[in-house]
């Protein structure tokens, strides 16, 4: 917010608040569910993985392909989100060199490694 003007409207959007009801909660929880059943990978975007990567690898963008892949089924436009993130990083799944640095820095404890070993056989 940079005004008044602007504090007053967004203070406006919670005058006639109201929590959600039971028929709103059962609806998230459904959603829930089915976003739970997806096999995505969990990573949270942190990039401290890229941070001490050798090569260079955007991981967590890799992943985000994958999730794309995963939650849409659409494998062209996902290649092609691989293949931008990638191009502009100048490293690919592939270019993993398996030290593990990546998987000490991760406060998920993904299996990073393995991931992108998925990730080049699905995009590469």
């Amino acid at each position: 917010m940079s005004d008044m003007a602007q504090m007053r409207d967004n203070l406006a959007t919670f005058c006639d608040f109201r929590p959600l009801g039971e028929r709103e909660r059962a609806a998230v929880r459904r959603a829930q569910g089915a976003m739970d059943e997806l096999d995505q990978i969990p990573c949270t975007n942190c990039r401290y993985c890229t941070k001490v990567c050798p090569t260079g690898i955007p991981i967590p963008s890799v992943f985000d392909a994958c999730n794309s892949l995963t939650v849409y089924g659409d494998r062209e436009f996902s290649r092609k989100d691989y293949e931008f993130a990638t191009r502009d990083a100048g490293a690919k799944a592939s270019d993993c060199v398996g030290c593990g640095s990546c998987e000490a820095a991760c406060p998920q404890g993904l299996p990073i490694i393995e991931l992108l070993e998925r990730a080049a056989a699905t995009f590469e």
